[in-house]
């Protein structure tokens, strides 16, 4: 903090901004970025799963099913969830076994 204020001329907010070590992560969009590898927060996960579940127990349209599932899909991937978006896909099905093609 002391090198960013001398050397950089730049002010920390302090409930805003968290310096802290790489191996911690870089938490963004809901993603965690880590070195080596990207993990998705548990609070997103648990978001998407209940927007998935309440849009079919609704009896949302297939087109918004499957919008909303092509977002959290693009979400997941790259990340260190593929059984998160098997459930979901198995999920899917029962209420839109056509739609399991079109995923």
């Amino acid at each position: 903090s002391e090198f960013l204020s001398t050397n950089l001329k730049l002010k920390i907010h302090p409930r805003k901004i968290v310096v802290r070590e790489s191996w911690q992560g870089i938490d963004w969009l809901g993603v965690i970025l880590l070195p080596h590898y990207r993990v998705v927060r548990h609070s997103t996960v648990s978001r998407m799963i209940n927007n998935v579940d309440e849009s079919l127990h609704k009896n949302a349209s297939q087109e918004y099913v499957q919008s909303i599932w092509g977002s959290y899909r693009g979400l997941l991937n790259g990340t260190e969830h593929t059984m998160i978006d098997q459930k979901m896909e198995q999920k899917i099905a029962l209420w839109y076994p056509h739609l399991l093609y079109l995923l």
